[in-house]
């Protein structure tokens, strides 16, 4: 049984850098993946013949999620690293939010 490689980089992901290194997976290697140095967390992968698509991982109560953003061809790098901001920070204001609202509904309660 032979195993799925993947190729990964890690660089400020721009356009270019797009179009030059998420390039179709070769003979052998599964997918493409390119992370950005910028936004820990944010990239790009590509599995086949189609257009490649923008990625953010992240945690939420200790487990690993991965969201797909967009496919590159419909949105710029700078769009979609903005994206990627606003998915890392969402789940630490929704944890926020969920605190303070238990809080209050105690405070309501006593």
């Amino acid at each position: 049984m032979s195993a799925s490689k993947t190729t990964a980089r890690r660089m400020k992901l721009t356009n270019a850098v797009i179009a030059k290194y998420l390039i179709p997976p070769t003979e052998g290697i599964s997918q493409t993946t390119i992370y950005d140095t910028e936004v820990i967390g944010f990239g790009a992968y590509r599995t086949s013949e189609k257009p490649g698509k923008y990625f953010c991982q992240f945690r939420i109560g200790g487990r690993q999620r991965k969201k797909t953003i967009a496919p590159v061809t419909e949105m710029s790098v700078a769009d979609a690293r903005d994206e990627a901001i606003t998915l890392k920070t969402a789940p630490a204001e929704a944890k926020t939010l969920s605190m303070n609202a238990n809080w209050r509904g105690k405070e309501v309660l006593r």
